[in-house]
């Protein structure tokens, strides 16, 4: 069943056998994007971030069930967040990097926070930036993939960022690496780590 035309968008996991509601809003879910779910710090933070909540004296707290089976929950959410990704299923995410390198990212939600919800305005009418606003996840990446693909700000950057076809020319190149230097993203921690070798 597709989750954006049935009438009740997915907002629960199984845990063990036990049904347990995920904390739907976009702003946490965009949140979860940024963890390192290999360390430990990352999958206790998905945890919170998809099943906490403060309770009337300002502590926090998990649902036992959580608490109990934490590498299952984590996996359960883990794998609700990332089936929203899914919701658009067609077109190509286009070539990786020559020779296997790891390819450059062309989308980060910190960076491009200000496109996406430029973006969000401009084509939807819906104020992100308003504290007001809150949105099911599912239903934010349903607004939010197409705008990958034409017509705004987000397919501009994450078109000016992917690799140039095999096939272009060299004045193509030339147009691509100017864009792309336009809308480059702050260096990764391994760009970083790899560039200070370098030097020394």
């Amino acid at each position: 069943m597709n989750p954006i035309t049935s009438a009740r968008l997915p907002s629960s996991v199984e845990v063990a056998g036990a049904e347990v509601r995920v904390r739907c809003g976009f702003r946490k879910q965009i949140a979860l994007e940024s963890l390192d779910l290999e360390s430990r710090d990352g999958v206790m933070g998905a945890l919170w971030l998809c099943y906490g909540t403060t309770l009337p004296d300002g502590s926090r707290s998990l649902p036992d069930v959580v608490a109990e089976h934490a590498a299952e929950a984590a996996e359960a959410a883990v794998a609700w967040h990332n089936g929203a990704w899914s919701l658009m299923r067609y077109g190509s995410g286009g070539s990786g990097a020559a020779g296997g390198a790891t390819p450059r990212p062309v989308f980060d939600w910190g960076s491009d926070a200000c496109i996406v919800a430029s973006d969000f305005m401009r084509f939807y009418g819906i104020d992100l930036l308003d504290p007001s606003t809150q949105m099911h996840w599912y239903r934010f990446m349903a607004y939010f993939l197409p705008l990958t693909r034409a017509g705004g700000l987000v397919a501009q950057a994450v078109a000016a960022r992917s690799p140039a076809p095999g096939q272009a020319s060299k004045a193509e190149r030339e147009g691509r690496r100017q864009l792309a230097r336009a809308w480059a993203l702050p260096p990764t921690e391994l760009e970083l780590r790899e560039s200070a070798l370098r030097k020394f």
